[in-house]
């Protein structure tokens, strides 16, 4: 073993003798030209001469190190990104347990604290009755609008599917808010609604001509005050 790594393996070995684990993983050790491999060690108690000895069983795992290394290595850029990300972003399993959360949605609902997603999201006992996930680990993408009474805010989310190297599969959403566009449509639609019934008082009515398609569009009072039929409305001049 190397010096460095020594003190580790002395400690791992020491409880391997004692019987407090029956195996030290991914141990260190020194090939005889100098390189290292990574092994999962097994042992099992005997006396040799009268001494307590250890018959060690060694599997070499350093392929799976490996693996497991370049995994957690683009699990880490991913969250990276998710992490930078100016929108919110979570991911829950099947289970319903929150498995990531990005400083986005942090911020604005705060820690999980192992709770389940209906209960950190809408405070419910049970499954959320609109809950799109049996639709999303069918291999399906959704996309819909969610108001939070929590913050007075509606989100557009997209819900996809993620499928983890063992086979497992995720849910990973994407809030974005749109609570500014969402208050500006509807003072949009107020405006419409107040300049209709203002025309309609001062019985005036509208008249628009589209001229790249040479239709017309007119109210319900211009139709009205002009004796035409709604189907009229559109009809070209």
């Amino acid at each position: 073993h190397s010096k460095k790594d020594l003190p580790r393996v002395l400690v791992q070995f020491e409880k391997l003798l004692k019987g407090e684990i029956a195996l030290a993983d991914d141990m260190p050790m020194k090939r005889k030209d100098g390189s290292v491999f990574y092994a999962d060690v097994n042992s099992i108690p005997l006396k040799l001469n009268g001494k307590k000895c250890l018959l060690g069983i060694f599997r070499d795992v350093t392929k799976r190190k490996a693996v497991e290394e370049a995994l957690q290595s683009e699990r880490n850029k991913l969250v990276s990104i998710l992490d930078s990300m100016a929108d919110g972003v979570y991911i829950v399993d099947q289970d319903y347990n929150i498995q990531y959360l990005n400083p986005v949605l942090q911020k604005e609902f705060g820690k999980p604290a192992g709770r389940k997603c209906y209960t950190y999201f809408h405070d419910r006992e049970r499954v959320c009755p609109w809950c799109k996930n049996p639709e999303v680990f069918k291999g399906k993408t959704v996309r819909w609008e969610w108001y939070s009474f929590k913050n007075d805010k509606t989100y557009d989310l997209v819900d996809t599917p993620i499928k983890n190297p063992d086979g497992t599969v995720f849910k990973l959403e994407i809030f974005r808010d749109i609570t500014e566009r969402k208050l500006a449509e509807e003072k949009i639609r107020e405006g419409k609604v107040r300049l209709s019934l203002a025309l309609f008082a001062a019985n005036m009515g509208t008249w628009r001509w589209d001229i790249t398609t040479n239709q017309d569009t007119r109210d319900e009072n211009f139709n009205r005050i002009l004796g035409l039929e709604a189907k009229e409305s559109t009809q070209p001049v």
